[in-house]
């Protein structure tokens, strides 16, 4: 199993970690009110203009744009989470990054010295929103399937992905090949199943997220020890 408990207890017991976490949060929370908002309002009249058309042809007349906005506002709540993950990942990477160093530190004395380019660091945010984009119109598709089960699973993978991402990237696992890395952890499947769980609970979701964080950098950092030249407090 992954180590839930000790990772979120050592978010929660740290001044610092939480001091950490509270800046990414709230910008990835903004980030994420203001890309629902605008997809619902872009999209919204987009399906209203579908509906209405749908209608006219059959010889009716009906106003859809308060329907249309509705109904893509429900189902964007499939894939709030993937937003949310690639918001609060990507705007915040740099404290993100800082945070995962100092739990590694804190736990385990040490961290990989490996630095990636200011180039390869925008290729990859770049490719990672790209990915979450995908991510999040796959699990759109099928967010009917198990009435959101299928849909919360993926989110979780996306947070399997995403949170495991800085640790990895200390240590050259960049993106696409993290993935493939990121699943062959032990408890890799656990994790994902319980982010996906807590994925579609508002505000709990954005709590969890530097618990979530804690402990998979944990899962990286016990899988891929630093060597004894890395970075020392």
């Amino acid at each position: 199993m992954p180590p839930f408990r000790e990772g979120f207890t050592l978010v929660l017991g740290n001044r610092e970690l939480r001091s950490l976490a509270i800046l990414p949060m709230i910008l990835g929370f903004v980030a994420f009110v203001l890309i629902y908002v605008l997809a619902v309002w872009l999209l919204g009249g987009w399906v209203a203009h579908l509906i209405g058309s749908a209608i006219g042809r059959l010889g009716g007349q009906f106003d859809a744009s308060v329907l249309g906005r509705v109904l893509v506002a429900m189902a964007l709540l499939f894939v709030s989470q993937a937003i949310y993950l690639g918001s609060a990942t990507s705007i915040a990477a740099p404290i993100w990054d800082h945070m995962t160093k100092r739990i590694e530190i804190l736990k385990f004395g040490a961290v990989p010295e490996a630095t990636v380019s200011l180039s390869r660091t925008g290729l990859e945010i770049a490719m990672r929103i790209t990915f979450a984009i995908f991510v999040s119109l796959v699990a759109l598709s099928v967010s009917w399937i198990l009435a959101g089960i299928i849909a919360a699973f993926i989110a979780g993978c996306l947070a399997l992905c995403d949170l495991t991402s800085p640790a990895f990237a200390r240590r050259r696992v960049l993106f696409p090949r993290q993935l493939v890395a990121a699943f062959r952890l032990p408890g890799a499947l656990p994790f994902a199943l319980v982010a996906g769980a807590f994925a579609y609970i508002p505000l709990l979701n954005l709590f969890m997220l530097p618990g979530l964080l804690s402990t998979a950098t944990l899962m990286v950092a016990r899988a891929h020890p630093a060597s004894n030249g890395n970075e020392r407090t």
